[in-house]
């Protein structure tokens, strides 16, 4: 149960592996907008080196079983989000897990965690691990140029993000409603993510202050509620959702997809002086 939830709070894309059917399934991945709000890191890199012992190291926060990570050496090639002055970074991967050779004995699911390669470059979102020294590698967490049609588009995507991240104050207050919403989507993704160094036991949600999340709400209200993206991902309506707001909060979600828009901007009109949005402490 920890592993599945730690794997949705990486927004991972999972894949279940039968050895009887030898069919795979795939769980939705995350936003390029939400990866970067989660990552601590994004750079363009290339893998020049695989390390060759492997670091015994807990899968995820909670697990006492340690699971063999491979290392990889990435040399950065251009910092997109953070990463100032980093060259080099460690970047770990998981050793795929062993199939019964045995076509009789069923695996009932397992994940199929990606690997790193000499030579690979792309788009790396980087985490630290929770224990070990090195960032942790998984689905979603690399955009190669040959898996998008927009790779260029998203590079310059991720560093207009960055810049918002890095002044997002000035973000909520800038003159463009567009940028105001992204970055709105962008700490909303940030403060209702499980820090996923810690475990479940150990997650705490403290309240932001209150004209912050009032800048928040009144940028989600602004917002161009028929945006259309094919490169952040981020949208007023998914932004909404984050909020996981329930009857007792005064919002009840319409059955009617459509009428979701109009809903959520009553609400906010209404609630957002005095609604307090929470953040996980990290």
């Amino acid at each position: 149960m920890k592993s599945l939830l730690a794997a949705k709070v990486l927004a991972a894309v999972i894949i279940l592996v039968s050895a009887a059917t030898s069919h795979a399934t795939t769980i939705a991945i995350a936003s390029v907008g939400d990866r970067v709000a989660m990552a601590e890191h994004v750079v363009v890199g290339k893998v020049t080196k695989i390390e060759d012992k492997a670091v015994l190291a807990p899968r995820f926060p909670g697990t006492k079983d340690e699971y063999p990570f491979q290392i990889g050496i990435v040399e950065v090639k251009e910092s997109l989000v953070g990463a100032k002055g980093l060259t080099h970074v460690r970047v770990g991967f998981q050793v795929p897990p062993a199939v019964p050779a045995n076509p009789n004995v069923p695996v009932v699911a397992t994940v199929a965690p990606p690997q790193l390669k000499v030579g690979q470059e792309g788009i790396f979102f980087l985490r630290q691990h929770g224990k070990e020294n090195f960032f942790t590698h998984w689905y979603g967490d690399f955009i190669g140029p040959t898996e998008t049609p927009h790779f260029a588009a998203t590079v310059v995507t991720i560093k207009k993000l960055g810049k918002l991240l890095e002044n997002p104050q000035a973000g909520l207050k800038a003159k463009s409603a567009d940028d105001r919403f992204l970055t709105a989507a962008l700490l909303l993704a940030r403060y209702t993510t499980p820090p996923v160094t810690k475990e479940r036991k150990d997650w705490k949600q403290i309240p932001i202050p209150a004209e912050e999340s009032r800048l928040i709400l009144n940028a989600l209200y602004e917002a161009d509620w028929n945006r259309k993206t094919d490169v952040d991902g981020l949208t007023p309506v998914a932004a909404f959702f984050k909020l996981n707001l329930t009857p007792n909060d005064g919002f009840q979600r319409p059955r009617d997809y459509r009428q979701v828009p109009a809903a959520a901007k009553k609400w906010l009109k209404k609630n957002m002086a005095t609604y307090r949005i929470q953040r996980y402490v990290k």
